[in-house]
């Protein structure tokens, strides 16, 4: 939720985000003055940045996926931390993460899904 100014009386109104889509302009009629005008949406974008060592010769810090039963293998995948690559995971990984969910299972403790 936003607020926005009528511009013939300069109340303060409450404008819902959803009701516009980007860069769109809306129609808002001010339930002070009754008179229609013109809203126009604009989005910020922002940026964050992070060290990928992986990016620059160093190694990627892979995490292995959530892995599911019922799923093909083929998508059972690992992410790096860094920068977001992925790629299938390895044989012995996938064994690996398919050992401890079973152990899960078997002590009465839920898998995430």
């Amino acid at each position: 939720m936003s607020d926005v100014t009528c511009p013939y009386c300069g109340k303060e109104l409450e404008v819902y985000d959803c009701e516009a889509g980007q860069d769109e302009n809306i129609q808002i009629e001010c339930n002070e003055c009754g008179k229609t005008f013109i809203a126009q949406v604009e989005y910020n974008v922002s940026y964050y940045s992070r060290k990928a060592a992986c990016l620059n010769g160093g190694k990627h810090d892979w995490e292995i996926g959530i892995i599911h039963p019922d799923f093909p293998r083929v998508h059972s995948r690992a992410y790096c931390r860094a920068c977001n690559e992925s790629r299938p995971m390895t044989d012995e990984e996938y064994n690996t993460k398919l050992k401890a969910m079973e152990a899960l299972q078997k002590s009465g403790v839920p898998c995430p899904q």
